[in-house]
């Protein structure tokens, strides 16, 4: 199962349509935990963080370029390969 970096922690999921074999592309899966106030994430470095789910997720309204730095603040930087950002704030 994977999820998006675009909704913060927590939030509802939300689909376009579903179809015989599952949901179609147009799906945004925000992780999710009986948590209360966010969901514990392992990193690839095997380390494992509480993500608070007021993380700052920047514009949600903006639309995400191809390539370049994520539009979704700090939360969407941690779900980007080689945006460049910084993500040492915001935990």
């Amino acid at each position: 199962m994977g999820f998006n970096t675009v909704l913060p922690p927590n939030s509802p999921s939300c689909a376009e349509t579903q179809n015989s074999w599952g949901w179609d592309n147009n799906v945004v899966l925000p992780p999710s935990s009986r948590h209360p106030g966010g969901v514990n994430c392992l990193f690839a470095d095997g380390s494992v963080r509480f993500i608070s789910q007021t993380i700052d997720t920047g514009n949600l309204a903006a639309f995400q370029p191809m390539q370049g730095q994520s539009v979704y603040g700090v939360w969407g930087a941690l779900g980007s390969r080689a945006g460049g950002e910084s993500v040492s704030a915001g935990f």
